[in-house]
């Protein structure tokens, strides 16, 4: 079992995620930004819908079995994911100045048995947008 894609951005809010089920029988837990935890059940080819709200849900095995997935809920009027190689791309920018947050996911830790994650990596920049016509942003994140 595994959970894909491993992050996604939901908009607009409210809304829901709905998973689909394998061929294995998996408790799901759902950790949404507002509350505590809670565990799903979901059958072997079974589904069930997550309500996603604004803020990060991160969605795990409760075994630890499977690895996590994130959902971002936003209202945000831009936003992008990146590509394989860390790079996005936002066109059709007014002239203005934006805040412009970069989220990671948290990395696995690297010892065996069930995973655990460490801190997601976040970086917030400022980016001034100025000229005669609607702009684009082209960001590339290093690795």
């Amino acid at each position: 079992c595994v959970l894909r894609p491993t992050a996604q951005l939901i908009t607009p809010l409210p809304a829901a995620l709905t998973i689909h089920g394998d061929a294995a029988r998996t408790k799901l837990r759902v950790t949404s930004p507002a509350g505590p935890a809670r565990t799903i059940e979901l059958a072997e080819g079974g589904r069930d819908a997550v309500p996603i709200e604004l803020g990060i849900t991160r969605i795990d095995a409760e075994d630890g079995s499977v690895a996590g997935a994130w959902a971002i809920g936003s209202d945000a009027p831009y936003f992008a994911i990146t590509d394989d190689h860390g790079r996005f791309r936002i066109d059709e920018l007014a002239n203005g100045t934006y805040e412009v947050t970069i989220w990671h996911a948290p990395l696995p830790n690297e010892g065996t048995g069930p995973l655990t994650y460490g801190a997601p990596i976040v970086t917030k920049r400022s980016v001034t947008v100025a000229g005669l016509k609607p702009a684009r942003l082209d960001v590339a994140i290093g690795r």
